[in-house]
């Protein structure tokens, strides 16, 4: 085991290790796809627009009825966006 030089954390000599700010990258396409920054300073569904303000981060998100964007991925966006962006390194790394 060695030490990944992004996140400080062992891996495994067989694990690829790809630098934090590719990881937030690609786990940002996928929240974008899904969810979208509101003008008001909510998180709103693409598929139905409902919306969730940060005060409500840790209950599950509502749509609306029908919506099509209710499947097993992350339902509480709020959480994996602050997950995520924790990620990021405290500077650029060069």
């Amino acid at each position: 085991m060695r030490e990944d030089a992004y996140e400080n954390r062992p891996i495994d000599d067989d694990e690829i290790s790809i630098p934090a700010v590719a990881w937030v990258t690609l786990a940002m396409e996928g929240w974008a796809a899904r969810w979208m920054m509101l003008g008001d300073g909510r998180v709103g569904c693409v598929a139905c627009g409902a919306g969730q303000c940060a005060g409500d981060a840790w209950a599950p998100f509502e749509h609306i009825e029908g919506c099509n964007n209710t499947g097993d991925f992350v339902q509480q966006p709020w959480l994996f966006l602050r997950e995520n962006l924790c990620r990021l390194p405290p500077e650029p790394v060069r």
